[in-house]
């Protein structure tokens, strides 16, 4: 997902800055054309902005809960009795390697 938020985010700052000559009429009759065209590009990057805004706020409800707790095995000390029930210490069974 962030992938391709960074993607969609690095095309649209390529597609703003590049500049694309466009021809006009002799009488300049396509002026009004190319203001509204440009008024409707804004409007669709603000209508993308928007619904990102949105998806990120989706995403972001559904991931945050409680976290959950960590199981932790119990730790056998030096001198406590060995888990393999051999009546010795940890030290002199199965921590003598260790």
């Amino acid at each position: 997902m962030k992938m391709l938020a960074k993607v969609n985010r690095e095309v649209l700052a390529i597609v703003n800055k590049s500049y694309i000559p466009v021809r006009t009429a002799p009488e300049g009759g396509t002026a009004p054309a190319q203001v509204s065209q440009r008024e409707r590009v804004n409007i669709d990057v603000n209508r993308l902005h928007a619904s990102r805004v949105e998806a990120a706020r989706q995403a972001g409800a559904g991931d945050r809960g409680k976290p959950m707790p960590v199981q932790v095995e119990k730790k056998v000390g030096r001198n406590d009795p060995c888990p393999c029930g051999s009546g010795k210490k940890y030290k002199n069974c199965h921590g003598a390697n260790a």
